[in-house]
């Protein structure tokens, strides 16, 4: 288990995109392990954090991804006007 100060080793471009693009680092971290096919509680045993906290961090991401598309949808579709 990791310690709040033990570095976590991600692809830093594809962690930082995911920030960029509106998740926090945790949830950014979170994405990262999940795109690897790691469960959650694999997840959780690799961040030190408990098997709720990162379904509530899944629950949050999908959300965003949620609203995102739908924000995507809107513009594409105002676009054919």
């Amino acid at each position: 288990m990791l310690s709040a100060r033990d570095a976590l080793v991600m692809p830093s471009h594809v962690l930082s995109g995911l920030i960029r693009s509106g998740l926090s680092r945790r949830q950014a971290e979170t994405q990262v392990l999940r795109m690897e096919g790691k469960t959650q509680a694999e997840i959780g045993e690799e961040l030190g954090l408990g098997t709720g906290t990162v379904k509530s961090h899944c629950h949050r991401i999908d959300a965003k991804v949620r609203e995102a598309t739908k924000l995507l949808e809107l513009v594409e579709k105002e676009g054919e006007r």
